[in-house]
């Protein structure tokens, strides 16, 4: 069986992959999600949802190694989008407590329908043994970069407002 040429070289800078894959699967979600208020930050929502009433901004910051400054606009948004409520840690007033709306809760579930229909998409071809290396590759990837020096990069995941493709 002959093996498909290379899109890129090797020495190919892998951040521009993941970017461009990044890009790809993004603007696709979004598409897929155009319905909802919110055209972006649903990670975000996930993961408030799966940290069981816990959750803080510092947590956010820390899971999706993003700084404060960023996290603070993602809250922000969902807050002015009323898809989550920001309140104070009555145990460390410093720190916020974040929680889903009701709104929220109701447009998860097709979050988490679209996210999946378009990894399903994303991942064909990639037999189950592939998919689970491959998780625990991005995991390997993510862990060896975690504590190397580095400038913070600000990424802004807005949809275009003048472009439309199909």
């Amino acid at each position: 069986m002959k093996q498909k040429p290379a899109l890129y070289p090797d020495d190919f800078p892998l951040g521009r992959r993941f970017g461009m894959l990044m890009r790809l699967y993004f603007g696709a979600l979004t598409k897929k999600l155009e319905q909802l208020d919110v055209d972006r930050h649903y990670s975000v929502l996930i993961l408030i949802e799966h940290s069981e009433g816990n959750c803080s901004q510092q947590y956010l910051s820390d899971i999706l190694k993003i700084d404060k400054t960023s996290m603070v606009r993602m809250i922000d948004y969902l807050v002015a989008k009323k898809y989550i409520r920001r309140s104070i840690n009555p145990n460390d007033r410093r720190a916020h407590q974040i929680q889903l709306t009701d709104k929220a809760k109701r447009d998860l579930p097709r979050i988490h329908k679209a996210i999946n229909e378009l990894n399903v998409k994303t991942t064909n071809g990639l037999s189950s043994r592939k998919l689970k290396q491959f998780y625990e590759d991005l995991d390997t990837l993510t862990e060896n970069l975690t504590n190397e020096p580095r400038h913070t990069i600000i990424m802004n995941f807005e949809k275009a407002k003048s472009v439309t493709r199909k």
